[in-house]
């Protein structure tokens, strides 16, 4: 299956939930349909949204798939619900982006600090791809 567009995306998560997994997350960072925002897609089957944040000016982000999934699994360890862990995930990716060190002359890897929970690292949530959406909430634990 090719995805070029938004509309691919959505098409291939009805896919993958088609295979019994409970849950899928296209995640969009190398995405070329969109040069402003870093935008992952997230279904259940019954509820979705495009989960999108600004991108940022750094080479350093080596590893930004690794970070995602990590604090995804981390966040739901801790209690938070599917969607509430992206959102919790995609600030603390957002936040090492931000804050990278800058090491190396290549492809450096972000920060790995002590979560600040910056409303600017929050990303934002809407029903349809391409929506400016809105600033997500610090979800609370256990909803």
């Amino acid at each position: 299956m090719e995805i070029t567009t938004p509309a691919d995306i959505e098409s291939a998560a009805k896919k993958a939930l088609t295979t019994g997994v409970k849950e899928v997350l296209i995640k969009g960072g190398h995405g070329f349909h969109d040069m402003e925002l870093s935008s992952d897609y997230w279904s259940n089957g019954k509820d979705h949204a495009w989960i999108s944040s600004l991108r940022l000016d750094t080479k350093h982000s080596h590893g930004t798939g690794c970070v995602l999934s990590s604090a995804i699994a981390t966040a739901r360890a801790l209690g938070y619900g599917p969607l509430d862990s992206i959102i919790v995930a995609k600030a603390y990716l957002n936040q090492g982006l931000r804050n990278a060190p800058g090491l190396g002359n290549g492809f450096g890897p972000l920060a790995f600090n002590p979560w600040e929970k910056a409303e600017q690292d929050l990303p934002l949530v809407s029903q349809k791809a391409g929506e400016p959406g809105v600033r997500a909430a610090l979800p609370n634990l256990g909803k």
